[in-house]
Parts: C-alpha cells; structure tokens; sequence
C-alpha cells in the first residue's frame, strides 16, 4: 500500500512538475519577446532623435533664434528657387551665406535644422529639379545628359547620375526613356 501511495505522490509531482515547466516556458518566451520589443523601440527611438540631439549639441553656443532662423529659411529658399547662380559648378555655402548677408555657420544651422538636411543635399535636390526641368522641356532636347548635368552645376557625370538616381529614383536615362513614353508626338 505505501508503495502504492509513494508511486501516486511521483505521478503527482511529475504532473506539477511537468505544468511548472511549461509555465516557465511561456514565461520565459514571454519576456524574450518583451525584452527584444524594448530593444528595438530603444533603437528605433534612438535612431529618430540622434539627429535632433546631435543639432541640439551642434548649435549649443548660437545666437540665432526662432524668427531670425525663419527669416534666414526664407532667404535660403528664395535663393535656391529663383537663383541661376546656385548652378554654378563651384558654388558652396560660404556664397549662399553671402548672397543671405549672413554667415556660413548660421545658414548651415538653418539647413541642418530646419530642412533637416546638409547643404550638399539640399543644393543637389534643386540642380536635380532644375535638370529634371530641362530634359523634359523642348529648349534644351538638343543637348545631351552631360551638358544638362554641368549646366546645373554637376562637375562630374558619376555624381550627378548618382544624385538623380538618389532623388528621381531612376537613372537619367531611365527617365528620358519614361519622359518619351508619356509624350503624344515621340
């Protein structure tokens, strides 16, 4: 009888022991997953203010404020949206800067934080748009890629089929070809 009862008590504990395990499984596996979901949000969450912090840090010392940014902004824009001269080939910051009678540091201030990019970038996307503007319209379809690339400022075919590809998301030509396309009279 007691053998019995001894052999009941170990099925017993078996079975609890067994139930146990699997709790601590699903609890394990449950914290696994809690544990990477923290991970990655912290990530995720380091990777979106990074650039913020590192401005923040950047342009601890300035003097510029809110509307004196916004002003600047504004000269920036209507700079790079009327100016033919920013498709000159050796145009840079310190130009920008003096053609906004401000300095270069604050104007790229201005462009790092409020068009949350550089100045490379930024002059690039209007050459692009600009270049875009000429293989489309009928004045320059003599003229060929390289030609339309050094007119808005592009010393090298490489970079500038690298900066179309970048904004355009095609090729240059893959582009002319889908301009052609879209055209009644090619």
């Amino acid at each position: 009888m007691r053998l019995l009862q001894q052999i009941e008590q170990n099925e017993y504990e078996l079975s609890r022991n067994r139930r146990d395990n699997r709790y601590l499984k699903i609890g394990l596996f449950v914290m696994t997953v809690a544990v990477v979901a923290l991970l990655f949000g912290r990530v995720a969450r380091r990777r979106k203010k990074l650039p913020e912090a590192k401005s923040i840090r950047k342009y601890a010392g300035s003097t510029l404020d809110v509307p004196a940014k916004q002003k600047l902004k504004d000269k920036i824009q209507e700079i790079l949206a009327n100016g033919d001269e920013i498709y000159a080939a050796d145009f840079n910051l310190e130009r920008l800067a003096a053609l906004c009678n401000s300095n270069p540091k604050y104007v790229s201030q201005v462009i790092n934080e409020l068009y949350e990019s550089n100045f490379s970038l930024l002059l690039s996307r209007y050459r692009i748009e600009e270049a875009r503007r000429r293989i489309e319209h009928s004045d320059f379809s003599n003229l060929t890629l390289e030609t339309i690339a050094a007119s808005v400022g592009f010393k090298s075919r490489a970079t500038f089929h690298a900066a179309f590809k970048r904004f355009m998301w095609q090729t240059p030509g893959e582009y002319i070809k889908n301009v052609k396309g879209k055209c009644p009279d090619s």
